[in-house]
């Protein structure tokens, strides 16, 4: 960058020939993209939530533990999604696209092997509890569940 100078006109002098990083984004000359931090901070995230999903499916298909609806195939991918859209809009004004490049090929990478994974477990389980874990309510079990609040009605 330049050297610290204690005139107020350094900043006027425009001397800024390296990078630097300012609120999540890499700042050169005619230049600007989301700072390797931010990238990385993105790949962590939903790397994170991705495992976290597939432990939760996995204990739901082998041990019969309760699955959070939040941790249903459906339910990660739309919030990745998500996330992905608002981070990709808030970085609007930057002038390259390769790290946004960067960040889509990691995104697909990660969704393609996590839904292979999932596409095996719900291979091995009936119906009902594949559509569990894709995310998909079960009429069947919403029915029934109505049913026995009805019952608890007319008993009260």
């Amino acid at each position: 960058l330049y050297p610290p100078d204690k005139s107020q006109g350094k900043a006027d002098q425009g001397k800024c020939t390296d990078s630097f990083n300012f609120l999540g984004c890499t700042i050169q000359p005619k230049r600007c993209v989301p700072s390797k931090t931010s990238v990385d901070g993105k790949k962590k995230e939903f790397s994170s939530l991705i495992h976290k999903s597939k432990m939760a499916i996995k204990k739901y298909v082998e041990q019969g533990e309760n699955l959070d609806p939040k941790l249903s195939q459906s339910a990660v991918l739309r919030r990745i999604g998500d996330q992905l859209y608002g981070w990709q809009k808030s970085f609007s004004f930057c002038t390259e696209d390769r790290e946004f490049q960067v960040l889509d090929s990691h995104v697909f990478k990660l969704t393609t092997d996590y839904s292979q994974v999932t596409q095996r477990w719900i291979g091995k389980t009936d119906p009902s509890t594949a559509a569990k874990i894709l995310g998909i309510p079960s009429a069947q079990e919403q029915y029934l569940a109505d049913k026995q609040k009805r019952e608890n009605r007319r008993q009260r």
